[in-house]
């Protein structure tokens, strides 16, 4: 199977991860889903216990949101199907 961007010089596993990510990066400017940025907003600037330090702060914060964005992508995969 020949991908698109191996003209480019691109290997299947790194196009499979910008298509993933241009999806993503889609979804989060669609205009239905400004509440999800909104959520995003939030989870960035909610205070956290000062017991945690800065790293493991945006750790959680990543992982929050990588869940988020995960869920949303998934939905949009499935409203897409036609299912």
């Amino acid at each position: 199977m020949i991908n698109i961007l191996s003209y480019f010089g691109m290997n299947m596993q790194s196009e499979v991860c910008l298509w993933t990510l241009l999806g993503l990066v889609s979804t989060i400017f669609d205009a239905t889903l400004f509440k999800v940025n909104a959520n995003l907003k939030q989870v960035w600037q909610m205070r956290m216990p000062a017991e945690l330090s800065m790293p493991v702060q945006r750790a959680l914060r990543t992982m929050i949101s990588g869940v988020m964005l995960v869920q949303c992508f998934t939905v949009y995969v499935y409203l897409a199907t036609g299912k």
